[in-house]
């Protein structure tokens, strides 16, 4: 990379070392006219890969009509995309902000308000990272994944909310042990608390299902959701039931999305609910598994794990991140969210045989780190 012409950008060890032109689809091509086979998408973002028609075509149509108006004035998109994503998640009142993290701290905020009433601001958290990035930390109790038990102990007269992910995104695909979920259902209606699930990374048809929890047949009262609802855009969302609402109508911090953006997940939605999609994406996403866990014997690797499109190969001796940087230079992106774990979240429309790509330049990396 050209080091002078970034001179103005912020240092990050995490930065790729590539400088990206254009993109397509699957792909990414660098200033340099190389291509890059793109398995992370903008960390689950492009949901139907770089510079879908389908985006393009809503977003053109959307600036000739309007672009943004003042935030307290509803607008067509905003309207139409809350009306359909409360049916399809079977909640009642919604409302839109800019990131995953906003997302959360909206659900926190909104859960610690509905609590206040009884002197409940606690929230459990099973999440290995923070939900948020400006809520203050106080007031969280951290529990591990998958450790119902522990969550039933944690919960006291000060808790208002459980708030877990369908999928731990952040440890390598944790999935939920039989009846976790459920039995987090069962426990949160039992002590009369919230359960907010959060979907910033697994819904939008990820896992195959438009929203994970439809997985375990579990309903939440607060769902989050962000990344891949934007379809590339900056959008996110909570959702809340219909006995909450009133608490959503009183906060006044909660803000509202870009006509742009509201009117390309429209497309998105359009794209992800057409009959045999998502089937489509259960269908890719294992066979991207079981070619992970042939890479996997063939190597010595560890366990792979994940549903539809979201998987996950453990690196036993740790070295992910070098990995990750080897499959770069076979013209791969790939995600190591740790040490042991490197992570891949291509587009939902990706093909076969880009899947097929992807394992020969993995191999490849994995032959010459």
């Amino acid at each position: 990379m050209d080091q002078e012409s970034c001179c103005c950008v912020l240092p990050s060890s995490l930065r790729q070392t590539i400088r990206v032109a254009s993109a397509r689809g699957s792909w990414l091509t660098d200033h340099d006219g190389r291509d890059y086979l793109d398995f992370v998408q903008g960390n689950a973002v492009n949901t139907l890969g770089h510079a879908a028609d389908e985006i393009h075509v809503s977003l053109k149509n959307q600036a000739q009509r309007l672009l943004y108006c003042a935030p307290r004035i509803c607008n067509e998109p905003m309207m139409a995309l809350a009306q359909r994503l409360t049916q399809l998640a079977g909640l009642a009142r919604i409302s839109f902000c800019g990131s995953d993290h906003e997302a959360n701290e909206n659900a926190i905020l909104l859960a610690r308000r509905w609590g206040k009433a009884r002197g409940a601001h606690q929230i459990i958290s099973t999440r290995l990272d923070f939900p948020g990035r400006s809520t203050v930390g106080s007031g969280f109790i951290k529990t591990p994944y998958n450790d119902l038990a522990a969550v039933e102990n944690a919960i006291n007269r000060q808790t208002a909310a459980v708030l877990v992910e369908p999928i731990d995104s952040e440890s390598g695909l944790s999935l939920p042990s039989p009846f976790f979920l459920r039995g987090l259902r069962r426990l949160t209606q039992e002590h009369g608390i919230l359960l907010i699930i959060d979907e910033t990374r697994s819904g939008i048809g990820r896992t195959g299902h438009l929203f994970a929890f439809q997985d375990e047949g579990v309903a939440p009262d607060i769902l989050t959701l962000a990344r891949g609802l934007g379809g590339g855009l900056p959008l996110a969302a909570t959702l809340v039931r219909q006995e909450f609402s009133s608490v959503l109508e009183e906060s006044q911090h909660l803000g509202s999305g870009h006509s742009l953006t509201m009117s390309a997940t429209l497309a998105v939605l359009d794209t992800l609910c057409a009959p045999g999609f998502l089937d489509e994406v259960a269908s890719t996403g294992h066979f991207l598994q079981k070619g992970l866990e042939r890479l996997a014997r063939y190597h010595q690797l560890g366990q792979v794990r994940g549903k539809g499109l979201l998987q996950a190969v453990c690196i036993p001796d740790g070295t992910a991140e070098q990995l990750a940087r080897a499959a770069l230079e076979e013209g791969l992106l790939v995600d190591a969210p740790r040490a042991d774990w490197l992570r891949m979240m291509p587009a939902l429309n990706v093909s076969l045989a880009e899947v097929d790509e992807m394992l020969v330049r993995l191999a490849s990396a994995l032959c010459k780190r």
